[in-house]
């Protein structure tokens, strides 16, 4: 019988012993002591309490980051409660902190903990296994989490923890129920060590496990499990509302820089507009000009022709009345050559002097346009960093095809001929002027000539005649009025109107963007107000 019951508790021990070599799985991703053991983002689907997660071990983010970046960055950004590790037993560097919140999801909490150093031989007297919270082990926690808060925000960190990791690693690699190790068999010459050393101080698996203060993170866990659906939610939320914020910052600087960039440029273009009104105006009197020297040079002539022909043709006065006509056709032909040249001289000018205005106010659009956006990305970065990549671009993307649009402006579309009217109106008297003057001759002669010597006769002709050319130079200078009105509302309705409405459809679509940032901001804001109302872990 006593060989039968040893025989079958040896078989038992050998299933057991046989068994726990199967289960020999544990410390293969405890780091060996090479430089970035961990080499790569390593995820473990666990299942606690019915509820499935995922556990990620990453590299180490101190040091040089190249190697590791992306991946680090891709799995801190994905979780929602980040274990930050400091293994040194110093603060970290702040450089550390800033990594950690560059890559930090946003909503996402941090737990510090500082995994105290320390083999078997640091807990070979009783004094040093009472407790892990030393005067040392404190201050490192609270230089960690100093460090952390100063760049994350209080709001970002929970609780900070103080844990001796091999030791409670050591303690828990137990067969449950027995004293035989589930350490792999590949780590027998150092984690197997480690573990016998400390069993010896300790005396327990459980008093390890107690020591080691891993029971904290665990209890951690047991509360964010409990909330973690409505945590993830609430942190996505989070997510929205800081991203809802920046845009919103964005935008509010955007739309700001925006609207002093349409400030500085509203000078410029009203300074173009005066421009082409006075250019438009200037065309206008000296046209008015021209008009009356061609008609007091066409009388002034026509003086010293009368008083030649008057005197050289006294008596015959049908000869007078035609020569009268003749010079008054003659000069009439000239003078409408040189008023239609005079016109479109000043059309021209007129035309050339719009298209320096065009020229100076899309150099003006460009000049203001390079220092707005130089200044916009100045402040951008000094007071939102990184956020432009958002579409921080300050709305100015169309400024070159408004600058062509003046351009083509300057070159073409407004450039037109003369009014109609100018070319063929000239000055239609000689007709009128030689029938006045016949008729005038006919008259004098007939009544003077019993009373007066020729001479006397032909001075009081031309006395008279002279009286009916001044009456008109009169007729005809007061009519320029008309004249002048309609060559200056030709040339405003066809050719400085349409550039002054090309301008104004100019401002009006440089002014676009206002509104559209104003209506996404209010957008924005709009659905941030209704995240924010929203009960805790609901959406």
């Amino acid at each position: 019988m006593e060989q039968a019951l040893s025989a079958t508790s040896d078989a038992v021990l050998k299933v057991i012993r046989m068994q726990a070599e199967v289960d020999r799985v544990d410390g293969l991703i405890i780091g060996t002591g090479e430089a970035d053991f961990t080499k790569d983002n390593v995820s473990y689907s666990l299942t606690y309490k019915d509820k499935p997660f995922s556990l990620v071990d990453v590299p180490g983010i101190e040091g040089d980051e190249a190697k590791y970046q992306p991946m680090v960055e891709r799995a801190v950004a994905k979780a929602h409660l980040v274990f930050y590790v400091n293994g040194t037993n110093k603060k970290p560097e702040k450089t550390t902190a800033e990594k950690i919140k560059r890559y930090l999801r946003r909503g996402a909490k941090v737990c510090p903990i500082v995994n105290v150093r320390g083999s078997a031989d640091a807990y070979e007297f009783e004094e040093d296994r009472e407790t892990l919270l030393t005067t040392h082990n404190q201050s490192a926690l609270a230089q960690t989490v100093d460090v952390l808060a100063e760049t994350l925000g209080e709001n970002a960190l929970l609780d900070g923890y103080c844990v001796q990791g091999l030791l409670g690693f050591a303690g828990l690699a137990y067969v449950e129920g027995h004293q035989l190790t589930t350490i792999h068999p590949s780590r027998a010459r150092d984690l197997c060590v480690q573990q016998r050393n400390y069993r010896k101080f300790f005396g327990s698996p459980a008093d390890m496990c107690a020591f080691s203060n891993l029971e904290a993170l665990k209890q951690l866990v047991d509360e964010k499990q409990i909330t973690f659906t409505q945590d993830i939610v609430e942190s996505n939320k989070s997510k929205v509302k800081d991203l809802l914020n920046e845009n919103i910052e964005v935008i509010e600087f955007t739309l700001s820089e925006y609207s002093t960039f349409l400030e500085k440029l509203r000078p410029e273009i009203e300074k173009c507009k005066s421009i082409i009104d006075a250019a438009l105006s200037s065309t206008t009197r000296l046209y008015s000009s021209a008009k009356k020297n061609f008609v007091n040079k066409v009388f002034d002539e026509m003086a010293d022709d009368v008083d030649q022909i008057v005197s050289e043709n006294f008596g015959n006065n049908e000869l007078i009345k035609l020569e009268i006509e003749q010079a008054f056709r003659k000069k009439q032909t000239s003078i409408n050559t040189q008023t239609e040249a005079k016109c479109t001289q000043l059309v021209n000018e007129l035309h050339d002097k719009i298209k320096d205005a065009l020229n100076r106010l899309q150099q003006d659009i460009s000049l203001v346009y390079l220092e707005s956006r130089v200044d916009f990305e100045g402040k951008m970065n000094i007071a939102i960093g990184g956020a432009k990549e958002l579409g921080g671009d300050l709305g100015l993307g169309s400024i070159g095809s408004i600058l062509l649009t003046v351009g083509s402006m300057a070159a073409t579309g407004f450039k037109l001929g003369l009014p109609t009217a100018v070319g063929t109106s000239g000055i239609p008297i000689g007709a009128i002027i030689g029938a006045v003057i016949g008729a005038l001759l006919g008259v004098l002669v007939s009544a003077l000539g019993v009373f007066m010597s020729k001479e006397s006769r032909i001075r009081k002709v031309k006395s008279k005649v002279y009286e009916k050319l001044d009456e008109a130079r009169m007729q005809h200078l007061d009519g320029i009025g008309k004249d002048v009105a309609y060559f200056s509302d030709y040339m405003k309705e066809n050719v400085s109107d349409p550039v002054l409405k090309k301008i104004t459809e100019m401002e009006q679509q440089l002014a676009v963007p206002i509104h559209t940032l104003e209506q996404e901001i209010k957008r924005l804001k709009v659905m941030k107000n209704k995240i924010e109302v929203m009960p805790y872990g609901t959406i």
